[in-house]
């Protein structure tokens, strides 16, 4: 009589126990192939030479107006540089920052239409962020250039650290992000078109999702919530420096679709805890955004 003989159904050494064993083999390929190409970098210098490099790209990438004899000619710039005449005649008058400017639609409100800004000594955040780059762009030749150009690695350097911070991506994925973002068709020409004051507004967005995420959290120690309420409050401030009303209108319209969609599959959610579980993070990091 024969003998039924039992089969393992334990995976052979080298097979995939998964349905889809092609999918982990390729995650091994990527993996071993980004190992091979840091493999000559220590492993706590490879971030940082990940943002390096994505500065780097930069300077690569503007390296014509660089120089000390470039400009960008865009119709906004010029008319900002028209605007310069104005401005110093009014501060020899006395006037630092004059009320009404007679030389755009035949007459405006300077300071209510955001034209003309005063300075405020009392705003740290905007000295602080102001001297560090000062100091960059003291060293180009061409310092309103560079200004900008630190604005776009600002934003490019949020980017990466969104991914690497709130998805833990690896540096690979990160950098694409953060090349996706600067080198967007549209983003890119905004210093070639003088649409500078749109840079300053992007360039904290990253780090205001960032701050969302990280206040999602199902459990926070005191100094994780402190830290991260001072990211976003801080991100925030440097929004509304830029006082680019349209700017600042369609990141906060952005910040509300996350939210409002977050809601939405934290509702439709299958789990085993209770909805509240999951919605009472979300709903503190919606207060602490509008607070």
């Amino acid at each position: 009589m024969a003998t039924q003989s039992k089969v393992s159904t334990a995976a052979k050494p080298g097979q995939q126990k998964g349905k889809h064993p092609h999918i982990g083999a390729m995650q091994r390929e990527q993996d071993v192939a980004s190992r091979s190409l840091a493999h000559y970098i220590p492993e706590k210098w490879r971030d940082p030479v990940a943002i390096l490099f994505i500065f780097l790209s930069l300077l690569v990438f503007f390296r014509g107006v660089l120089d000390s004899t470039h400009v960008f000619s865009a119709g906004d710039n010029v008319a900002f540089d028209a605007l310069r005449p104005f401005i110093a005649s009014a501060q020899a008058e006395g006037y630092s920052m004059p009320q009404w400017i007679p030389n755009i639609f035949t007459g405006m409100p300077a300071f209510s239409a955001l034209v003309v800004t005063g300075d405020r000594t009392y705003d740290l955040v905007h000295w602080i962020f102001t001297g560090v780059q000062d100091i960059i762009a003291n060293i180009s030749p061409n310092e309103d250039a560079m200004v900008h150009i630190w604005h776009y690695f600002i934003f490019g350097l949020g980017m990466y650290l969104l991914m690497r911070v709130t998805r833990n991506t690896s540096r690979i994925v990160a950098l694409f992000a953060a090349f996706s973002a600067i080198f967007s068709t549209w983003i890119i020409t905004y210093i070639m078109i003088g649409h500078n004051t749109k840079i300053y507004a992007v360039m904290a967005m990253p780090y205001i999702f960032m701050g969302i995420e990280k206040l999602r959290a199902q459990r926070m120690e005191w100094q994780s919530l402190v830290f991260w309420c001072a990211v976003l409050a801080t991100s925030i401030h440097i929004l509304l420096e830029s006082i680019h009303m349209q700017m600042i209108f369609y990141i906060a319209c952005a910040v509300l679709i996350y939210f409002l969609t977050s809601l939405v599959v934290e509702f439709t959610r299958k789990s085993e805890h209770p909805r509240s579980h999951h919605i009472g993070p979300l709903v503190r990091s919606g207060i602490l955004t509008l607070l």
